[in-house]
């Protein structure tokens, strides 16, 4: 069963449209490994629900609790209900190894894109994301 949200799109003012452009690009992490993995997912929407977006465009990432890493694009209430890892709202995702890309690795059914981000968030508890092994990819 899908999680469905309902978002209503009006036209933005130049002012705000302006903004928008010049958002910092966060990925917020989420999930994880290890016990602590529903908890993340309870933080995780607290923040993302609570970000300020108009000056960060964020960028979902999940982490499975067997450790494979997606980028979300689906509504953020189907977070904390663990019903985020459809596949239609996910695209398999690897933090880059290169020192010039500075973000993702995204696996597309076309290839692989790079997706720049300016910072990370790591909403992980527990093992890998409170001993700083996260913050150091």
């Amino acid at each position: 069963m899908l999680c469905i949200e309902a978002m209503a799109e009006r036209p933005l003012p130049e002012r705000r449209r302006q903004q928008m452009k010049d958002r910092k690009k966060i990925a917020v992490l989420f999930g994880g490994r290890y016990p602590e993995y529903k908890v993340s997912l309870q933080s995780a929407f607290a923040v993302l629900k609570s970000i300020d977006q108009a000056a960060y465009e964020v960028v979902p990432v999940g982490i499975t609790a067997e450790g494979e890493w997606y980028v979300y694009t689906g509504p953020y209430a189907c977070i904390p209900q663990d019903r985020w890892n459809q596949p239609e709202m996910c695209t398999s995702c690897a933090v880059s190894p290169s020192p010039r890309v500075h973000g993702l690795l995204i696996f597309e059914k076309t290839g692989t894109r790079e997706l720049p981000l300016d910072g990370a968030f790591p909403v992980l508890h527990g093992k890998n994301g409170e001993d700083g092994t996260v913050q150091g990819v």
